[in-house]
């Protein structure tokens, strides 16, 4: 099949952290010629908001990754009014790219609320998935859910390029128990940062007294 494949990793990115950056090495690392498209949330639909603007957020990013050849960091959410809805960018860049194929990211810890997405059930239409595993959670759990929301299975990466949409894949990566809200928690306890962000993201922190 033709056309070009790339990896969506979204998230509000509240900070930046080693366990995201765990995962964006261990997608290069997967697929060296699928970039990797950063798509950082503006206003989260299920989340409680972020202390600090979209624009920090967006810049923590670029501090670590603005360089990166193998990476595109889609500012597209903060663009938009409004809920940051996923599908929303999904079906933006299907129209920006219409022969590209997305392999969208996501933990095995969201998977049991996948569901409660907007437009759930369309996400199969529109992109295949990469589970990966994050800690308290079995990435072979998704089973049941990807299914009744159209997707199956397969076991070789390679196969999601065969097919535009609907598959998924899960990826066993090195275990990260690291989360934005410690990260945060730990600059409010005035703690030690250095083994949980990037040093550029910890030297933004420090810098711009956010997070206090």
């Amino acid at each position: 099949m033709g056309g070009s494949i790339e990896w969506l990793y979204g998230g509000t990115f509240d900070p930046l952290h080693l366990g995201h950056t765990n995962v964006i090495e261990s997608l290069i690392g997967a697929c060296p010629s699928w970039p990797v498209r950063i798509l950082p949330c503006s206003v989260p639909a299920i989340k409680q908001g972020s202390s600090v603007s979209f624009a920090q957020r967006l810049e923590m990013l670029n501090t670590v990754y603005g360089d990166n050849d193998r990476i595109i960091i889609d500012d597209r959410e903060g663009r938009r009014e409004g809920p940051s809805y996923t599908v929303d960018s999904l079906l933006e860049l299907k129209r920006q790219y219409p022969d590209r194929i997305i392999v969208m990211v996501i933990g095995s810890d969201n998977i049991a609320t996948l569901n409660n997405w907007f437009k759930a059930k369309q996400l199969a239409s529109e992109c295949h998935l990469l589970v990966v595993n994050r800690p308290g959670s079995d990435i072979h759990d998704a089973n049941d859910v990807l299914t009744l929301l159209g997707f199956s299975y397969v076991a070789q990466l390679q196969e999601l390029a065969e097919k535009r949409s609907g598959r998924y894949h899960c990826l066993a990566i090195e275990d990260h128990d690291i989360s934005s809200t410690q990260v945060r928690n730990t600059i409010k306890e005035h703690r030690a940062l250095d083994r949980l962000v990037p040093q550029e993201v910890l030297d933004y922190i420090k810098q711009n007294l956010i997070y206090q």
